[in-house]
């Protein structure tokens, strides 16, 4: 399986540093956020093809973005919001998922901290890819069947 960039690059430059510096890092969030960007654009497309609202690595749609900011983040006491507005510039808004790639792998963290239930341990990449269609992907065409190929290569990626 080949991607736009080395998964081992993705995760040096951009997934572990962004967790990382938002406080949020943790071995199972690193292997499903490296996942999530190979399944949603396989590290090639920043906007969704066909012109659908999904934007960045992460394909993170606007809605859910805003979401996150105004029914999520705003209300947080800890210092996880300013972490991200380092990570975009403070730039909170949509540009920054494309603009930001660090910022969008962090938005993605985010995502899966808000998430209800547990992550699925670290290198379950069955459990990454049915965590990942049920809470990020939701009614997406994300079949875990198929995409677990993907938390493999990721799992793979971050030894």
């Amino acid at each position: 399986m080949s991607y736009g960039a080395p998964l081992e690059l993705i995760l040096r430059e951009v997934v572990r540093p962004a967790l990382q510096t938002a406080g949020i890092w943790s071995e199972a969030r690193e292997q499903i956020v490296l996942g999530t960007g190979a399944v949603e654009s396989g590290y090639r497309w920043l906007v969704q093809i066909g012109g659908g609202p999904a934007l960045g690595w992460w394909q993170c749609e606007r809605a859910t973005h805003l979401d996150l900011w105004d029914n999520w983040l705003k209300y947080r006491k800890d210092t996880l919001p300013a972490r991200l507005r380092i990570l975009c510039e403070g730039i909170e808004r949509d540009g920054a998922l494309i603009a930001h790639p660090m910022y969008a792998a962090a938005i993605c963290g985010a995502h899966y901290l808000r998430a209800r239930g547990a992550l699925p341990a670290a290198g379950d990449a069955q459990g990454q890819a049915e965590y990942h269609k049920l809470r990020y992907n939701g009614p997406g065409a994300t079949d875990p069947a198929e995409s677990v190929i993907h938390f493999k290569n990721a799992i793979e990626a971050c030894k």
